[in-house]
């Protein structure tokens, strides 16, 4: 579960979740296209969320009940009753995500616990 206070303490940041497997290919791909965004846009630009969905804890049951089937698949979360603002599967290019990012933070939020459901 997440930390109570982990909203409070981020919650002016987009969150982007990866949902992926270590035997995907495409998912590692995409998870240093986000550490590349997070890594330009600096502190309090993206948080990037993994969640493995062989490895970790729940993470089979999320993905399933957020109807997530293909890997990988990025949800960027806005703060609508645990609705994603945006969800994207496969390969996209980074300058992609980085308008998704920039573009959408205006009406995203980082409410892991809502956004996710936990």
């Amino acid at each position: 579960q997440a930390p109570e206070d982990s909203s409070a303490a981020c919650s002016q940041v987009p969150l982007v979740v990866i949902f992926s497997a270590t035997w995907c290919g495409p998912c590692k791909v995409m998870m240093q296209r986000m550490q590349n965004i997070a890594q330009q846009l600096g502190p309090g630009g993206v948080k990037v969320v993994k969640i493995d969905t062989d490895e970790s804890e729940g993470g089979a049951e999320l993905a399933s009940e957020l109807s997530i089937y293909k890997l990988p698949t990025m949800m960027f979360c806005g703060p609508n009753h645990g609705k994603a603002a945006v969800q994207v599967q496969g390969l996209v290019k980074e300058a992609v995500l980085l308008d998704l990012v920039q573009q959408r933070s205006q009406f995203m939020g980082n409410d892991l616990a809502r956004c996710m459901k936990w």
